[in-house]
């Protein structure tokens, strides 16, 4: 068994993203298409540095959107990471 492979039966929710990679090959979702979302349903934030520069930049133009304080973006990335660790983590029953 390949190392992705392994990796996506070891960890946390297989049917749930089993199920979820199905039915976008039900729907006719391109086979292409349905691996590329399936190396992104363990990962709450994406690494890439230039990703997060584009979307600190976007977030920081929505100030006007927000009716009180805003969290910092570097607050949001870091509870998202700490929440990726948590779900990263889980066991199977």
């Amino acid at each position: 068994m390949n190392r992705s492979l392994s990796r996506h039966k070891s960890a946390p929710l297989v049917k749930e993203r089993a199920r979820f990679l199905l039915s976008l090959e039900a729907t006719g979702t391109r086979r292409s298409a349905i691996r590329i979302a399936s190396t992104y349903l363990l990962q709450v934030i994406d690494p890439n540095a230039g990703l997060q520069a584009i979307l600190r930049k976007d977030y920081d133009q929505m100030d006007e959107m927000f009716p009180t304080t805003r969290l910092s973006f570097d607050e949001i990335v870091a509870r998202l990471e700490e929440l990726q660790k948590r779900i990263n983590v889980l066991k199977k029953p």
